[in-house]
């Protein structure tokens, strides 16, 4: 995971339209600001990390490049979700008749009001595809890690300020927080009646599962990014444990969705109800 205070700035050049946000960003996240691109080349040897202001189609997305040069390239990784693009990676639809989908349940309670809570939002892939899915859903997302709370964020604030009426739909119909989820579900004394909670612990994803002679190929750049944002301490198992709590103290009805590659062994296994599997993934599915 990144060390923010010794591996990430913050550079945005004076002028710049969101230069006193960036600052504001910058000290909450607690890393070096920077306004001449210039002290980037000169700044500590040990910074990895970038954030900055990308133009795309001419709007400013907030963006983390590894290098410089990938700064000058106009590389780096951000959330778009007007132009349907997050961090490199194409944004896709669910049908009901996908696995996800299927592990939530949602074609049964399609003409319902569905409250999704995202426990584990990362880049937010699953996420914008369920909200697309219908327009019943609303989600809540929980993100541990505040530099991808910060890139999430800005990709929302765009999509609510678009002048496309579809994109200001699916933006109203999002919450989120920068939290840890364990403490997220501790935190709100008015409790929200999730009908699903989703985790997809995407730091585990990425341990080396090694065969004798096989070499495992590396994830993908924005993979590897997700990977080395993750700042979630918590065992898969503490968070299954939080969501049924959170169920049985308040004496509501739900599921839990577990998000596995399907190599991984099953977690409270006598609590599964049943999976739903695809040759790689694996939903795991808790009724509680």
């Amino acid at each position: 995971m990144i060390n923010i205070n010794n591996e990430l700035v913050f550079y945005c050049p004076q002028g710049h339209s969101s230069y006193l946000e960036s600052s504001l960003i910058a000290k909450d996240l607690g890393a070096k600001f920077l306004d001449d691109v210039t002290d980037i080349a000169v700044t500590d040897p040990g910074v990895k990390y970038i954030l900055f202001w990308q133009d795309v189609n001419k709007i400013p997305c907030l963006a983390i490049a590894t290098s410089l040069q990938t700064i000058n390239k106009h590389q780096g990784l951000y959330v778009d979700y007007s132009n349907n693009l997050i961090a490199g990676k194409k944004t896709y639809k669910f049908s009901y008749q996908d696995a996800l989908p299927k592990a939530m349940g949602l074609a049964k309670i399609k003409d319902q009001a569905v409250n999704i809570l995202d426990g584990t939002a990362g880049f937010t892939l699953d996420a914008y595809a369920l909200l697309q899915l219908h327009n019943n859903i609303s989600l809540t997302l929980v993100e541990n890690s505040k530099v991808l709370f910060y890139l999430v964020r800005d990709g929302f604030n765009r999509l609510r300020l678009s002048s496309v009426s579809q994109h200001q739909s699916l933006g109203s119909r999002v919450e989120l927080f920068n939290n840890n989820f364990i403490d997220y579900m501790k935190s709100h004394e008015t409790v929200k009646n999730y009908q699903i909670i989703y985790l997809d612990p995407m730091f585990e994803k990425f341990e080396k599962h090694e065969k004798p002679g096989k070499i495992t190929s590396k994830p993908k750049q924005n993979m590897q990014l997700l990977q080395n944002l993750c700042t979630n301490p918590d065992t898969t198992e503490s968070l299954l444990t939080a969501a049924f709590n959170y169920y049985q103290q308040h004496s509501l009805q739900g599921r839990v969705v577990l998000k596995r590659s399907s190599s991984q062994g099953k977690l409270l296994e006598k609590h599964i109800n049943y999976s739903v599997e695809t040759k790689q993934i694996r939903y795991d599915v808790y009724l509680a």
